[in-house]
């Protein structure tokens, strides 16, 4: 399965083009203004966090499965061309071996076989 320059430009990972899109402005610790706020952090239960866990090895395993079936058809593809080429080589080898063969009949016979498969195709 082909991805659409669309799908694709959503998966892509945006790279910075000039130094000043990377550079980071480094500050010195004193220059950094001290907040205190006080942070409330819920606490969430063994049971939640088993279940938060849960779901998301299941979301990551969707994700698994949906790259495995891509893969999987992507491979169906390879072997189709990987076939096709080899049926045109050997259509080529043919070909070239016709001049060899000296009996007239073998020679037609061997000729309407490689028409044959080149209809097929």
């Amino acid at each position: 399965m082909r991805v659409s320059g669309e799908e694709s430009g959503k998966r892509r990972m945006k790279l910075p083009k000039r130094e000043e899109d990377f550079e980071i402005e480094h500050v010195e610790p004193s220059e950094v203004e001290e907040h205190h706020h006080e942070h409330q952090h819920e606490e969430i239960s063994p049971e939640d966090y088993s279940l938060l866990l849960m779901n998301t090895i299941a979301h990551t395993l969707g994700h698994v499965e949906s790259d495995l079936s891509s893969l999987n058809q992507n491979i169906k593809q390879l072997m189709s061309q990987v076939d096709n080429l080899r049926k045109s080589v050997e259509l080529v080898a043919r070909v070239l071996l016709i001049d060899k063969i000296k009996d007239q009949e073998l020679r037609k016979k061997f000729i309407n076989d490689i028409i044959e498969e080149l209809t097929k195709s």
